[in-house]
């Protein structure tokens, strides 16, 4: 197979065409830009896939990476496979700071929409993108559930009177511009960049990433925020709302859930 058929198969079945990294590895694509050469364990007789490298299956019919992408980039996440190929998935591939050393200056040097860019093209699946958010937005993991269930609502329950999120894959709902602060480092938020890997806070962001992708989140878990699917910090929220009217920025909401330092809820149609 020549280098552009494989490059533009590649860019076919990423998750966005549009990404700069369409399949959410940037080695990937270096590699390929910058050597002009196939990724090691590719056999171009047999057209197979290199399970070592990129978790493809055999016959490209299935291309499993670790993140559960499917071919047309919506999130059909296959928990066997997942299971069957996460040593693919080393502590060393999710263990890097995205910005390099605290301290070097890269952080601060950024705007944030840059952040989000830079992030979002150097995570190494779907699975890391979710934990980051979750422990960008929380670090202690018994305050994580809400996070993960805001994620995981605006996936799986249409609220009229909001955006319509059931149609988007995971991937566009966590990395959406406006949502989801951390990712971005607003107001001077390192942690979805800088990540103490060794944390029960990290192991459990890892922990409910795979719920939320296998689907399963609201079988193990209990919802703290029922289908809600916003949150402000408590300054955040209580500057714009009126409690007699019950409105946020003037729009009407459910009673709102304070867990921690944010409050929940969700707007009414």
């Amino acid at each position: 197979m020549a280098n552009n058929e494989f490059y533009d198969k590649i860019v076919k079945n990423g998750r966005n065409t549009n990404q700069k990294n369409p399949v959410g590895r940037g080695v990937w694509r270096d590699a390929l830009l910058s050597t002009q050469k196939e990724p090691a364990g590719f056999d171009d007789s047999t057209n197979t896939g290199w399970v070592d490298r990129g978790g493809m299956s055999t016959d490209w019919s299935e291309q499993y990476r670790p993140g559960g992408m499917s071919t047309d980039g919506s999130e059909q996440y296959n928990m066997n496979e997942r299971r069957k190929n996460e040593q693919l998935v080393t502590k060393e591939q999710y263990s890097k700071n995205i910005l390099g050393e605290p301290g070097s200056g890269k952080f601060e040097s950024m705007e944030p929409s840059e952040r989000r860019e830079y992030l979002m093209n150097n995570v190494f699946d779907i699975r890391e993108l979710i934990a980051r958010t979750i422990y960008g937005e929380q670090t202690h993991a018994d305050q994580q559930l809400p996070v993960a269930f805001t994620i995981y609502n605006r996936k799986n329950y249409h609220n009229p009177a909001e955006k319509n999120y059931t149609k988007k894959n995971y991937w566009d709902i966590v990395s959406e511009p406006g949502q989801f602060t951390a990712l971005s480092g607003e107001g001077g938020n390192v942690q979805s960049f800088y990540i103490d890997y060794d944390s029960e806070g990290w192991k459990n962001a890892l922990e409910l990433a795979d719920d939320i992708l296998d689907g399963v989140l609201a079988e193990q878990y209990k919802s703290p925020i029922s289908t809600y699917t916003q949150y402000r910090t408590k300054n955040q929220f209580y500057n714009h709302y009126d409690p007699d009217r019950r409105t946020y920025a003037d729009k009407p909401i459910e009673e709102p859930i304070t867990i921690g330092n944010h409050v929940f809820f969700k707007y009414i149609g």
